[in-house]
């Protein structure tokens, strides 16, 4: 199992072929899917191979991709957060995303896991901005954003989906924040 970072309460390493069965249950979950992408639930095969796919070609070839996050008090699979490089409107972001389990919403846990991603995203990688993509209703997910120091850069039409407020913060805005 390797560990990326560690928080207080959550540890984000690589997935294992044995999450599968977690990440289905965290996906099919009501509601969980809403506002990502499509918002439609993936059947359990889709699972599996984008699991696989994670493992074997995304994290090998971008060296970054979404991660295992493990509440470390109860040491379950409570989602899945990490940095992926998506094109938007052209040009190619660093976006730090996050999902977490509905038994687990409401402590923070997303907040916590983005501020590590954005902070490991502007020590390790040579980027000077990095983002959030979030469907405009996802007023949750856009605290998140905004807790961390993010804000409404623009709106977009991502992957289909229209109304996409695209959040970020610059390398000189996370510097003033202490970074």
């Amino acid at each position: 199992m390797e560990i990326v970072l560690e928080t207080d309460r959550l540890i984000l390493r690589h997935f294992l072929v044995d999450d599968l069965d977690d990440l289905y249950r965290i996906y099919t979950q009501p509601g969980t899917m809403r506002y990502i992408g499509s918002g439609r639930v993936p059947a359990y095969a889709e699972v599996k191979d984008w699991l696989h796919r994670h493992i074997h070609e995304v994290i090998p070839f971008r060296g970054h991709g979404l991660y295992a996050t493990v509440h470390k008090a109860s040491g379950r699979l409570i989602g899945r957060c990490g940095l992926m490089t998506q094109e938007v409107d052209g040009v190619e972001e660093l976006e730090v995303g996050y999902l977490i389990d509905r038994d687990y919403r409401g402590q923070g846990l997303a907040t916590e896991a983005a501020r590590a991603l954005r902070d490991f995203a502007f020590r390790r990688k040579p980027v000077d901005r990095v983002i959030s993509l979030i469907q405009s209703p996802n007023r949750a997910s856009r605290r998140v954003a905004e807790k961390n120091g993010m804000h409404t850069w623009k709106k977009t039409t991502f992957r289909g989906v229209p109304d996409v407020c695209v959040y970020r913060i610059t390398r000189k805005e996370w510097e003033r924040l202490g970074g």
